[in-house]
């Protein structure tokens, strides 16, 4: 991998993990050193970005990561099941075989990622089987909007991959048996059960995504001027 590709991969692997975090600011000086690049390079890098999606850039100030803000997400939950649906119907009729290889390549990433606790790689992994669903449907219009939609699925899902007990882990593995159930009904050119294999991740997905958006709140600081009740007789 040439530097100005590999420099591409990695900045793509960070936006998407949020090593980068919505907003933060793409230096140009900063990232030219970093992968050993020249401006002019750097720049078509961060250019590809913003065209992708992943990033944003307004005259002057320099490109940025692409924010996720309450309209844009709201603007995804609205949009997501149903292009993913889509997406997994059509991938079902339109893959080629070659394709489908590529997509059990990805079920295996993701399959060690998970046993290894690893959510990093589990989230990138889903996001490259998805992405390559998304390939298989051959479909120029949808696909840029899939792209679109996959990467703050995949930024917003990066936490989804943490465990913190054998609750996490149970749940993991449930989601990993969906994905393989999604890949068998691609492969077997079922569209109507792919994309209900497909809805059924998304629900499962997005129900973990919305426990990670919505913690338990904190608890209250007890009010001192209380006073304390008094003693019973």
């Amino acid at each position: 991998m040439d530097r100005k590709t590999e420099a591409h991969s990695t900045l793509k692997a960070r936006i998407l993990s949020q090593a980068l975090a919505p907003g933060a600011e793409l230096d140009e000086t900063r990232l030219a050193q970093e992968f050993g690049l020249s401006r002019t390079p750097l720049r078509e890098i961060l250019q590809g970005l913003v065209s992708e999606g992943y990033a944003s850039a307004q005259k002057h100030r320099g490109a940025r990561v692409a924010g996720m803000e309450a309209a844009s997400l709201r603007a995804f939950f609205q949009t997501a099941p149903g292009l993913l649906a889509t997406a997994a119907r059509l991938a079902s009729t339109e893959g080629a075989p070659r394709q489908a290889e590529a997509l059990q390549e990805a079920l295996s990433a993701i399959r060690v990622a998970t046993e290894a606790d690893d959510a990093t790689a589990a989230a990138l992994a889903t996001h490259a089987l998805l992405h390559q669903i998304g390939e298989m449907t051959a479909n120029p219009y949808l696909r840029p909007a899939l792209t679109r939609v996959l990467i703050d699925y995949t930024r917003l899902s990066a936490p989804v991959f943490e465990t913190s007990g054998k609750k996490d882990r149970k749940q993991l593995r449930k989601l990993l048996a969906q994905k393989e159930i999604l890949v068998q009904t691609i492969t077997a050119q079922d569209p109507a059960q792919a994309a209900e294999a497909m809805r059924a991740l998304w629900q499962m997905a997005q129900t973990r995504m919305m426990a990670r958006l919505q913690p338990e709140p904190l608890p209250e600081e007890p009010d001192e001027t209380e006073q304390p009740p008094a003693p019973a007789g």
